[in-house]
């Protein structure tokens, strides 16, 4: 690094760090909003390292560790970034789709990759957003009472998710589904939220009600949602998932960006 630059590690909630982040987030909210919201609503369970020039983060390593495996995001010029202090785990690593191939380098140096799969990142805006469109399945905005509902469909295709983090999902995101005679049959939710980037994910619809259009309409509720808010929506999908690209883009989606998603493994010492 140069004279100029200087590393920073981020992990407890410093509070001028915190500030630092979101400065350099206001000037791009997508690219900074996963670093931003994870230090600061989940600085026990998250690290980051910044590369910083004149205040200016030219790029990071953040380490997400709540659940196994960790998820780790790389962004921007990571030149002198020790990454070895975020690698020490089972991680799924995301980084840009251009700067994989340098990075894969420096991630063989520590342990071993697998399954390499291209992430498309889409944005939907207000301008793109087709207000006018209804949807012929009713979406329901999930409550904390909607609890068991939601534990019953996760647990109906196979997913085991903790009542602890269905109950925060239902207190501190955004969930919208579709109930067919009394049964929770499709979902959509919030991850992150801050004011100008909303997260969606966790679009699900069970096997035996798939082809109705109903993810597309709980996804298209949640991007109301946060459209109304004030904020842009972010989703992330595999680049070969053909149908579920073609129904973001008909509720507005555009592609800003591609990511290579891959797990890695740590070398035993």
């Amino acid at each position: 690094m140069s004279s100029t630059e200087k590393l920073l590690r981020v992990q407890g909630g410093d509070p001028e760090l915190i500030r630092l982040v979101g400065r350099n987030y206001l000037d791009d909210p997508v690219n900074y909003a996963y670093l931003l919201y994870d230090i600061a609503v989940y600085p026990d369970v998250s690290k980051a390292l910044l590369r910083v020039e004149d205040d200016v983060i030219v790029g990071y390593a953040l380490a997400w560790f709540r659940f196994e495996p960790q998820t780790v995001i790389l962004y921007g010029e990571l030149s002198g970034v020790p990454l070895y202090e975020v690698l020490r785990l089972k991680s799924l690593v995301w980084v840009p789709f251009n700067e994989y191939p340098s990075v894969k380098r420096e991630l063989l140096k520590y342990g071993s990759v697998s399954d390499e799969r291209v992430m498309l990142d889409m944005v939907a805006t207000p301008d793109t957003f087709p207000w006018g469109v209804t949807y012929m399945a009713e979406c329901v905005k999930l409550k904390p009472s909607d609890i068991d509902a939601l534990q019953e469909f996760w647990d109906s295709v196979g997913v085991k998710i903790s009542r602890e983090v269905l109950l925060e999902a239902l207190n501190d995101h955004v969930c919208y589904g579709v109930f067919i005679d009394g049964k929770l049959v499709s979902v959509a939710r919030t991850y992150v939220r801050t004011p100008n980037v909303w997260v969606v994910g966790g679009v699900f619809t069970h096997p035996d009600f798939r082809g109705r259009g109903f993810a597309k309409a709980v996804t298209a509720a949640v991007t109301r949602e946060a459209l109304l808010s004030g904020a842009y929506a972010l989703l992330h999908v595999r680049e070969d998932n053909y149908p579920a690209i073609r129904a973001y883009r008909r509720i507005g989606y555009e592609l800003i960006g591609r990511r290579v998603w891959v797990s890695f493994t740590p070398r035993v010492m």
